[in-house]
């Protein structure tokens, strides 16, 4: 958590979810709180909307969003199952299995090119079960978030590997073929597809 009190207050900072429960641990607030989860948009969106200091953009179709009261970005999902990077987030934002693939579209978008990802620890520890109110496998335990009761004990969707991978190694593409770039800050962590940084480099201050 010191780390993140430790973001200069200049950087546009993109969240996701619930991230609003740890805001008393830190002064940290998210320019943009991004979600591309189904599931946690459905348990959460309104409360997301009401409890989060930035704006929220949810990647559902926008029928799925009729229920929301307040001031959000409905971001059309693509049709490809592939995790197909998008610049142009006006006409479709690709999934690709992870609320992060969405946030590095909308900084593409955003004419953002350093990019410092922090903490991604990217592995989940899931305990698989059948669900009568869900379709597949679900998972049931919470232990996966530096934020405690971060789904309140509901369900939820193990993810996708084979699309988070792709999607990270398209937005690497991405990024660098427009001179750009994306590193991975995180403490320690499984995500190796990004080159890496010292956390004392992202927080760090810059002119």
């Amino acid at each position: 958590l010191e780390d993140l009190a430790a973001i200069p207050a200049g950087d546009v900072v993109f969240a996701f979810n619930r991230f609003y429960l740890s805001y008393p641990d830190h002064p940290l607030r998210e320019a943009y709180v991004v979600s591309a989860d189904a599931q946690m948009i459905d348990d959460f969106g309104q409360e997301m909307i009401e409890r989060s200091g930035g704006l929220p953009l949810f990647c559902r179709p926008r029928e799925a969003l009729s229920h929301l009261q307040g001031r959000f970005v409905a971001l059309t999902p693509g049709d490809s199952p592939l995790p197909v990077f998008s610049t142009d987030p006006t006409h479709f934002v690709s999934v690709g299995g992870s609320s992060v693939f969405v946030a590095l579209q909308m900084a593409w978008y955003m004419g953002l090119r350093d990019i410092r990802l922090y903490g991604m620890d990217y592995s989940f520890n899931t305990v698989l079960s059948d669900d009568a109110g869900y379709e597949g496998l679900v998972a049931i335990n919470d232990g996966n978030h530096f934020i405690p009761n971060y789904r309140g004990d509901r369900p939820w969707y193990p993810p996708s590997w084979a699309d988070i991978a792709t999607g990270f190694l398209n937005a690497r593409i991405a990024f660098e073929l427009d001179g750009g770039r994306i590193v991975n800050a995180t403490r320690g962590g499984r995500l190796e597809i990004f080159p890496r940084m010292d956390v004392q480099r992202l927080t760090a201050r810059r002119g």
